[in-house]
């Protein structure tokens, strides 16, 4: 396997793309699907070039805190829309 070039930062945040897609729903099975349409959107988007930043799946495994504390749900939302406006 040939390892592709390196690419300047540039190169990255003009490819960049922030998937901003629904998380929370009323069932747990729901959420799930949510996070795997999220996946399968960032597949497609590596498919054609792009280089998709989605939390989905961290905030799912409580990377950021649990989710259903409302305090930690305000510090993971925080991070989230900070990573979006970067």
């Amino acid at each position: 396997m040939t390892r592709p070039p390196p690419l300047a930062l540039r190169d990255v945040k003009d490819r960049a793309v922030y998937v901003a897609a629904p998380f929370g729903a009323p069932t747990a099975e729901e959420r799930r699907e949510n996070v795997a349409r999220a996946g399968a959107l960032c597949r497609l988007l590596v498919h054609l070039g792009a280089y998709p930043v989605c939390l989905h799946a961290a905030i799912d495994a409580g990377h950021y805190g649990d989710d259903s504390d409302p305090e930690q749900r305000a510090v993971g939302l925080f991070v989230a829309q900070s990573i979006a406006r970067s």
